[in-house]
């Protein structure tokens, strides 16, 4: 027994004693007999009986409702724990009593509860979440099962899933964004009107109630490459149509001016634009072919410029035989057009090399022309340091054209791997015309090396006999002096102390040359070859020193081929010695 139940017990006894006593007493004063006596106690004891009976009964209907509302938490508490996927907690273990029980049976389901209204409401946000972004591809949404309430783990998973979607969905509304702005700028140029409620929906400024599902996708991807190419296909089309009539209208000798308000009626690359050039188009070609003599004696000249142009030998232009066909027809009109357009095809596709090997022919004209000037016997009368910049260009010429062969043979042998065949200028090969022209070149060279030498030889002149050698047929140092400018010493004559030839029309040099001629012969001639006379011992000295002299400036003429200005100074005193030499 616990102590409070005997403390009740003990409280209990001394409350029924004192009131039984306190009973009694009234009883035995009221005198009633024995029998009514036996009665009135039997009644007090139901009396008593009954209130204890009655306060049990209460207590035990208690413990009833106890044990009902804890089996019914208890059931919640399984259902709850079922719906969350996790293990049912011990219960009733600590035995706590019924009440307390009760209380941490009520706790824990608040606490479920908490869990699955938390669980459930976030599993609604994500069905919402699934259902708007499978609206917005035009998808089916797929809900997640609530019963059982879906696992963290399967949660997590579906959120990704929709994460997934809602980014596609996002990836998507970017491109539709970007593809209707390029496909209504597209239609702005063309003019593009639309037919179809698909293409009035994408050029219209509304873009709520568009779906981007794949379906709708599929179509804006097939309507932005349609609009693409039309352009693409428009423009072309303007282009050469523009093209050809301008050739018709040259050939029909249209008014300028009609030309001009005709372009400026159909400007840009538009669908009307097309179409009013295909009408013009048509009206041309209908006079055209009204006037078809006239017309193909027109494309003929065209035809000549253009084989011109892609440099056709006579023999590779014998392939066109319609070219000589007299019998004027719009067949034969078709055939010059098809040829034309043939023609202009080939120089368009091949238009860098035929400019590259352009470029390099002039710029070999150019290097021919500045080598004949260098070679040229009055080459040192020009003033202004114009040579030295001859011989610049010459040299940036000697580098800038084996550069430019470089890339001819790139671009040949491109053309050779696209077209199958060698490339053909005026009926040589690119390598033979290059090799020809140095070839060419070099002989040139030679030939005027050879003459000068030549010329040499058979020029002999008293005043210069005095450099001859006996036995040989070669010129002295005169003539190389003659070729050499020297600077005047009369320089009040001129400005900027410029170089003039060592003979020019000085009073000084004249006066040695004439003073050379009077003089008395220093050589005669004996059949083939030259006797040198006796000389003095102080002239055979001078005539020494003039020989050194001469071998002095002879090297200094190899080294530099072509003297600049201020190389052709410092040869002039040298020069100037060796006259004062052969007047002495």
């Amino acid at each position: 027994m616990e102590p409070w139940q005997q403390t009740l017990i003990d409280d209990i006894h001394q409350i029924t004693t004192s009131n039984v006593q306190a009973w009694g007493s009234i009883i035995q004063k009221l005198g009633i007999g024995e029998t009514c006596l036996k009665e009135w106690t039997s009644t007090f004891k139901e009396e008593i009986q009954d209130v204890m009976g009655a306060i049990v009964e209460e207590v035990a209907n208690k413990q009833l409702c106890l044990i009902e509302d804890i089996e019914k938490l208890l059931k919640q508490s399984e259902l709850l724990c079922k719906q969350l996927s996790v293990q049912m907690p011990a219960f009733g273990v600590e035995n706590l009593g019924l009440y307390n029980d009760k209380q941490a049976l009520e706790d824990q389901v608040k606490e479920l509860k908490d869990k699955v209204d938390l669980r459930m409401k976030e599993i609604n946000e994500l069905i919402r979440r699934e259902v708007e972004v499978c609206k917005s591809l035009g998808r089916k949404a797929v809900k997640i099962s609530d019963c059982p309430l879906p696992s963290s783990e399967s949660i997590e998973k579906y959120t990704l899933k929709i994460e997934a979607l809602e980014n596609e969905k996002y990836l998507r509304d970017e491109k539709f964004t970007t593809l209707k702005q390029e496909i209504q700028q597209l239609a702005l140029e063309l003019q593009f009107k639309p037919s179809i409620e698909f293409e009035r929906q994408i050029l219209s400024a509304n873009d709520v109630d568009f779906i981007v599902s794949d379906v709708n996708m599929k179509m804006l991807e097939d309507f932005h490459i349609s609009m693409v190419n039309q352009v693409e296909t428009v423009k072309a089309e303007v282009c050469a149509l523009r093209e050809k009539i301008k050739s018709l209208w040259e050939i029909l000798d249209e008014d300028l001016q009609d030309c001009d308000v005709f372009l400026r009626r159909y400007p840009g690359n538009t669908l009307d634009t097309l179409e009013g050039l295909k009408l013009e188009v048509k009206r041309c070609e209908d006079l055209k072919k009204a006037n078809i003599e006239v017309f193909i004696k027109k494309m003929r000249a065209e035809i000549i410029d253009l084989w011109n142009k892609c440099c056709l030998t006579e023999e590779e232009r014998t392939y066109f035989d319609s070219f000589y066909d007299d019998l004027f027809t719009e067949d034969l009109l078709t055939l010059h057009d098809i040829e034309i357009c043939k023609l202009k095809k080939e120089y368009e596709n091949n238009k860098e090399l035929y400019e590259m090997l352009q470029l390099r022919e002039d710029l070999w004209s150019k290097l021919l022309e500045l080598e004949e000037r260098a070679n040229a016997p009055n080459r040192y009368k020009n003033r202004g340091g114009q040579l030295l910049k001859e011989e610049k260009e010459r040299n940036t010429l000697s580098k800038r054209i084996p550069k430019i062969e470089e890339k001819l043979y790139v671009l040949v042998e491109n053309y050779q791997t696209q077209v199958g065949k060698p490339f053909s200028y005026w009926g040589e090969t690119i390598d033979s015309v290059i090799k020809k022209s140095y070839e060419t070149r070099q002989q040139d060279k030679k030939l005027k090396l050879s003459a000068r030498k030549q010329q040499r030889v058979l020029t002999v002149t008293p005043g210069k006999s005095t450099m001859c050698v006996a036995g040989t047929s070669t010129m002295a140092t005169p003539n190389i002096l003659k070729a050499t400018p020297l600077r005047n010493d009369n320089r009040s004559n001129r400005k900027g102390g410029l170089a003039t030839p060592l003979f020019s029309n000085r009073k000084k040099s004249a006066d040695k040359i004439k003073h050379m001629k009077s003089a008395p012969p220093k050589i005669q001639l004996n059949g083939m070859g030259i006797t040198k006379l006796r000389y003095s011992s102080e002239k055979k000295k001078r005539v020494d020193r003039i020989r050194r002299l001469s071998k002095l400036i002879e090297v200094q003429k190899k080294k530099n081929a072509d003297l600049d200005y201020n190389s052709f100074e410092g040869l002039v005193p040298i020069a100037e010695t060796t006259i004062d030499l052969v007047d002495s």
